[in-house]
């Protein structure tokens, strides 16, 4: 998908006959390969084989398993992307690259649309070309977290948990309440987390004897698509690749080595070059400006990377209280502020079902306690294979390294850690089956599922069933400590509504001046906005780009200038940053709206002061 998308973009062909022809023609040639090599037939059999080898307790898990999959996915097909990075960048370059047929840069306020990595969105691209508008857009990070429980069970089997142990796994990664909240939006942390499993499942497998060619293919693909997702990737692939490394230079088969890794090198670099190279041209570097690239490692030493690691530690367990939150703050303050002097402004947000804050406290002391259980194994002299060992390492190493290069956020740290998270699952999993077999195995998959419920249905912002005062229909009263939802439930509210969940107080202004442009025949629309403006909703609100306007940003950063359409003369223009101007490009003011103006009437000015 990436690869056809970029060669697709090349050609201006981005487009909804294009992407449907190259998916035609991937779809075919897979199809005839896999029946001439029977490998359609031997799948359906092994598939068939496995499902009728279950017991009746785990038909029943898969049961539970699916049913939360299914409300998941429920709210992400009614759920118009939401999320306040959806409708600043990942959304909105969607749409961009949708109206232009390519992924080329283009003019913006907000640079992030195009110097984050791509891929997560070109999936959604690839959705919204082919269905017509962005109902789909969810089930990219859907699609990822059904995935990433596939990957969380190979890799339990794979550690030999067997398959009580794998149900522990699975259970564990499907509760994580990020996760859940993460699954129905359209932001990246899954699709990240999806790659680092498939990455972890490959080193294993090239880890065994007699490995084949496949194994340094995927790791070659997962290892470039978790790289062109996001930019957090490169710490958490670092650990795994010198697991790898490790082992191959203990084969001392150097000539093999040699060829996997350029093998290795050659993917990573067919799958993010067009991206790269795009950075480069416009910012001077791969990811981007020097100013952007946020990696700094802890400059403090241990101390300062003992801090980090309590504040990301303690992003879970931020307390629903004012009194609680301000003890523990002074808490690690009094321990780390002078090993580490950014310590005095490390916050703690409560808001427990958002899934930019939400935490994972049960999950964190289930990793605690499975870490501990496995020191004290090895301390009692009981044999641990040594892939357990080495993954526990890998895994507590991305850790590490990510809050090593990585500065906190009290918005998005807690985020940042989902593939973290779903990487431990498996470790759970094998601790749960070595240390109480089926029973405690059985147990604790679905306590996990059990204990998942509120987030898959009080989303804070896309709930199933809302938090009311006075609750109404699908709605029930609080218990302390809750909150409210932004919204009522999904199922009674219009998708406007659920659009601006996180920005209630700009729903009536854009819907208002967008309607105002519906009802005339303008049919190229200029932007005037600022990087902190929601930008997908004004495309959502006019229905765009499938319903043919042309929308264009005519404010951006000087670098970006020679990618504006100099031919392009619009006959309205929004602006979100004209203060009290009732002129603009030769456009006089039509309407206001809050923070948002309308200017319609006149002959269009390339000169925004006249």
């Amino acid at each position: 998908m990436v690869v056809q998308s970029e060669l697709l973009s090349l050609m201006k062909a981005l487009s909804q006959q294009g992407v449907a022809l190259a998916w035609l023609l991937t779809l075919g040639a897979a199809a005839l390969f896999g029946w001439r090599k029977a490998l359609l037939a031997a799948g359906w059999r092994s598939l068939r084989n496995s499902l009728g080898s279950l017991t009746l307790l785990e038909r029943f898990f898969i049961f539970v398993l699916g049913l939360i999959l299914a409300l998941i996915l429920l709210v992400a097909l009614l759920s118009p992307a939401n999320t306040t990075d959806s409708l600043l960048y990942h959304m909105s370059r969607v749409v961009h690259w949708a109206e232009n047929h390519s992924l080329a840069h283009y003019p913006t306020g907000y640079e992030p649309q195009l110097l984050n990595p791509i891929m997560a969105e070109i999936a959604i691209l690839n959705l919204r070309l082919l269905w017509g508008n962005d109902q789909l857009a969810n089930l990219v990070q859907w699609c990822s977290m059904l995935l990433a429980l596939v990957g969380v069970s190979t890799l339990a089997s794979l550690l030999g948990s067997g398959r009580k142990g794998q149900m522990a796994a699975v259970a564990f990664a499907a509760s994580l309440p990020m996760g859940i909240l993460q699954a129905s939006s359209t932001q990246n942390d899954y699709v990240k987390a999806l790659w680092l499993t498939i990455l972890a499942v490959m080193v294993i497998l090239a880890c065994q004897p007699e490995t084949g060619i496949v194994a340094p293919l995927s790791i070659g693909a997962a290892l470039g698509l978790g790289l062109v997702t996001k930019g957090t990737f490169y710490p958490y692939a670092v650990p795994f690749m010198l697991w790898l490394v490790l082992h191959w230079l203990h084969q001392g088969k150097w000539r093999l080595i040699l060829m996997r890794s350029i093998l290795i090198v050659a993917i990573v670099l067919i799958l993010n070059l067009g991206y790269w190279a795009r950075n480069i041209k416009t910012f001077g570097g791969p990811l981007g400006s020097s100013d952007w690239v946020s990696y700094k490692t802890s400059g403090g030493g241990l101390k300062s990377l003992a801090a980090r690691l309590v504040e990301n530690l303690a992003f879970n367990f931020a307390p629903p209280d004012q009194p609680s939150t301000e003890w523990m703050l002074a808490a690690i303050r009094s321990v780390f502020l002078n090993a580490d002097p950014s310590v005095k402004d490390f916050q703690l947000i409560w808001r427990w079902n958002h899934e930019d804050y939400a935490g994972n406290p049960l999950h964190m002391f289930f990793i605690a306690t499975a870490i501990l259980i496995l020191l004290i194994l090895m301390l009692s002299k009981r044999a641990i294979e040594p892939d357990i060992l080495w993954y526990t390492c890998a895994a507590l190493g991305s850790f590490i390294i990510l809050i090593w290069v990585i500065q906190y956020d009290e918005q998005f740290g807690v985020r940042l850690q989902l593939p973290f998270f779903v990487i431990s699952a498996p470790l759970f999993g094998v601790i749960c089956a070595k240390i109480g077999g089926w029973r405690l195995s059985t147990g604790a998959a679905f306590f996990c599922l059990l204990a998942s419920l509120p987030w898959v249905f009080f989303n804070r912002t896309r709930p199933l069933i809302a938090l009311e005062e006075n609750p109404g229909k699908f709605a029930i009263r609080p218990l302390p400590y809750m909150g409210f939802t932004e919204i009522s439930s999904i199922l009674t509210v219009d998708p406007e509504t659920i659009l601006f969940a996180n920005w209630k107080y700009l729903q009536k202004p854009y819907s208002r001046l967008a309607q105002a442009v519906k009802a005339t025949d303008c049919k190229n629309i200029g932007l005037r906005i600022d990087s902190h403006d929601i930008e997908y909703a004004l495309w959502w609100l006019l229905g765009e780009p499938q319903n043919g306007r042309r929308i264009e940003s005519l404010y951006c950063a000087n670098n970006l200038a020679c990618y504006a359409d100099r031919t392009f003369r619009p006959c309205a223009i929004l602006c979100t940053i004209c203060s009290d101007r009732t002129r603009l490009h030769g456009l006089e003011l039509n309407m206001s709206a809050g923070e948002i103006k309308l200017f319609m009437g006149g002959v269009y000015d390339p000169d925004p002061d006249k």
